[in-house]
């Protein structure tokens, strides 16, 4: 019995650990057909728990830094607005506000977003969806919103194909991936859909700049904008990027293979997300 009290005795200690907030420990591998289950998933939640305060650090630190400039701007506006000069000074300083206002909420909405899909799953989204009227619903969206730039849809699957998925999050992914290239394309986005070896496959590429290979892996964190000047907080690539693990699917920005610019890649199983 004593190699088993000693396992007891170790898998309670880390217990203790784990209650004081110390997640880095983790318990000693057992060969206890009970004990080695116990201590695997005490891991497993440290290893949890560890993510979970290091993406909500980066969250706060993220937010309060964004938060700053409009707030700045907000203040400036309504010392401004104490003794307008001109009607005309009085209306730009409302209208300032009421842009940073928008701004602000914007900025908590994606905040939200970003947290909920770190602390939660999508089990009670998940809808069948037909594929194609999916994806032609955003094409046409992306078609009105950016007329300036030629889009080139490649379609290659069955109409009456039907896969699982959270519309509204997935939604999101793909307008977040149009709006990036329609930001750095000079003229034309291209973007095709497939289904090969049972995942739906996308990619969006743009006539752009591109992104520098040493930057691909980085621009999927959140806050992290390789050009300030675009505007946006850096948190679409990280929410995007959240929304296809949650689809237990990946994406990437990869070599480009049709355009000279970015060219993002995501895919995620047809079935069921279990």
């Amino acid at each position: 019995m004593r190699p088993v009290w000693l396992d007891l005795v170790m898998v309670r200690e880390r217990a203790i650990d784990f209650t004081g907030g110390r997640f880095n420990t983790r318990a000693r591998e057992s060969h206890s057909v009970i004990i080695g289950p116990l201590a695997r998933t005490l891991n497993a939640l440290a290893e949890r728990m560890e993510r979970l305060i290091a993406a909500q650090r980066e969250l706060t630190n993220g937010i309060s830094h964004e938060l700053r400039t409009p707030l700045a701007r907000v203040r400036f506006a309504l010392e401004n607005l104490r003794e307008p000069a001109t009607a005309a000074e009085y209306n730009s300083a409302l209208a300032s506000i009421d842009q940073d206002v928008t701004e602000l909420d914007e900025l908590i909405d994606m905040s939200l977003t970003y947290a909920r899909l770190e602390y939660s799953s999508l089990q009670s989204n998940l809808e069948s969806t037909s594929l194609a009227a999916w994806f032609d619903s955003q094409i046409t969206d992306a078609t009105l919103l950016y007329a300036d730039k030629q889009l080139v849809p490649q379609v290659d699957v069955d109409t009456s194909l039907r896969v699982v998925m959270d519309k509204r999050l997935m939604s999101y992914a793909m307008r977040n991936l149009l709006r990036n290239a329609s930001k750095y394309a000079h003229s034309r986005i291209m973007v095709g859909l497939s289904v090969r070896h049972g995942n739906v496959e996308i990619y969006v590429d743009d006539d752009g700049a591109g992104v520098p290979p040493d930057q691909r892996a980085r621009i999927f964190n959140a806050f992290v904008r390789l050009d300030r000047q675009t505007g946006g907080y850096g948190l679409g690539l990280a929410i995007t990027q959240q929304v296809l693990r949650a689809h237990r699917g990946r994406i990437a920005v990869t070599d480009p293979l049709t355009l000279r610019g970015a060219r993002f890649e995501m895919s995620w199983p047809v079935g069921t997300v279990a």
